[in-house]
């Protein structure tokens, strides 16, 4: 069986594309927005989880697509946290998932998220120019 593809954010997040970057899939659906908020027929563990999971994924990772996805996630999350036997074939689906968004360490690692430029305030009190005072 071959090898899933891997979407072209991940390969992006990856840097996959300086290298080779006529390898880009221009035809690919991009996400149309945000995660938002969760489901509401969760209870309220479910809707715990969710929180959590939207709260440490890396950042540029999931939108409105991956709803489902995280959505299966978190009650895999709720279960695993509730049952004393939780069945060794959902542990694989949840880990399987958690690698999907790159919340494992190895699956992190092939990420490489755009770094934010912070402001220094004060960087930006001393580079700002002195206003002119009026003079009388």
């Amino acid at each position: 069986m071959p090898r899933p593809r891997t979407p072209t954010r991940a390969l992006e997040l990856k840097g996959s594309f300086r290298k080779h970057p006529e390898r880009r899939r221009p035809l690919e659906p991009t996400p149309n927005g945000p995660i938002g908020e969760a489901p509401v027929h969760f209870n309220d563990a479910e809707r715990a989880a969710w929180y959590e999971l939207i709260g440490i994924l890396p950042q540029g990772v999931a939108a409105d697509c991956d709803r489902w996805a995280i959505e299966v996630l978190s009650r895999l999350m709720v279960r695993f946290r509730t049952e004393d036997d939780f069945p060794a074939a959902l542990l694989a689906q949840m880990n399987n998932l958690m690698g999907r968004f790159g919340m494992t360490a190895s699956d992190r690692a092939k990420l490489s998220v755009p770094v934010r430029k912070e402001e220094d305030p004060l960087k930006e009190f001393i580079t700002a120019r002195p206003q002119e005072e009026a003079v009388q």
